[in-house]
């Protein structure tokens, strides 16, 4: 399947979840539409389906038969023009020789005229789709320097929580003055990054912060964000996977 039709399948399937979340926004969960996401973004990054062979009742396979073709005996004479023109080779006149010379060189012009719009297409993809694992990589890497300059978080609130809050994968908590939010990063080694006004927040507050980024890791939001945008960097020529 080409990268283009298969564009244009998802862009439909993008079309249907907005429609779906559209209609449905408030009977529909939300984890469903997050779901329906990560669906629509494998099945971009995924270019091929599979196909088995299907064989009609009358057909039968026979291991280790040889295949035979049987020509009919008054088309012996065909043979001969079909496979030559398969080969790309110059047909022989009518009376055995090889065409003039006018002639093979107009057949061999038109060939070597054949534009390879193919080639060129799929080197403006390329190139779009490189720019773009080069944006988010650079992008993703100021990020992380950003964040890993904040301190490990010392408030009795925050270790009181992480003592509640225990999973397979170790939480930190991180308290970073650059950062104007807080958010999670790290699928593995999660990482919840809070502000400095929020780590002095009072505990109410504060264990919100925690709970709701807590939801994040819980459900591999960041894996998922990595996703989307691998499936942006292929699709990046589509507007509807913007």
């Amino acid at each position: 399947m080409s990268i283009v039709l298969l564009s244009l399948g998802c862009g439909m399937l993008i079309l249907l979840i907005l429609l779906a979340r559209k209609v449905s926004a408030r009977r529909l969960p939300k984890r469903v539409i997050t779901l329906l996401w990560a669906m629509c973004a494998l099945r971009m990054i995924i270019p091929f389906s599979l196909e088995l062979p299907v064989l009609s009742p009358d057909e039968t396979v026979v291991a280790d038969e040889p295949a035979v073709i049987i020509y009919p005996a008054d088309a012996a004479d065909d043979i001969f023009p079909v496979a030559a023109y398969e080969s790309d080779e110059i047909p022989a006149t009518a009376n055995g020789g090889i065409r003039d010379d006018a002639g093979a060189g107009a057949y061999s012009s038109r060939k070597s005229r054949k534009f390879p719009i193919k080639a060129c297409l799929f080197g403006i993809w390329l190139c779009g789709a490189a720019g773009m694992f080069v944006f988010f990589g650079i992008d993703l890497a100021k990020s992380l320097k950003r964040v890993k300059g904040g301190a490990e978080s010392v408030n009795p609130c925050v270790r009181d929580w992480l003592n509640h809050h225990k999973t397979l994968r170790r939480i930190r908590i991180r308290v970073c003055g650059n950062v104007g939010s807080p958010l999670t990063y790290g699928v593995l080694r999660p990482v919840i990054v809070i502000t400095e006004a929020a780590d002095r927040s009072v505990t109410e507050t504060l264990n919100y912060i925690l709970t709701h980024e807590y939801m994040h890791i819980r459900h591999f939001d960041s894996a998922l964000k990595i996703l989307l945008a691998f499936a942006l960097c292929i699709h990046w020529f589509n507007p509807l996977h913007e």
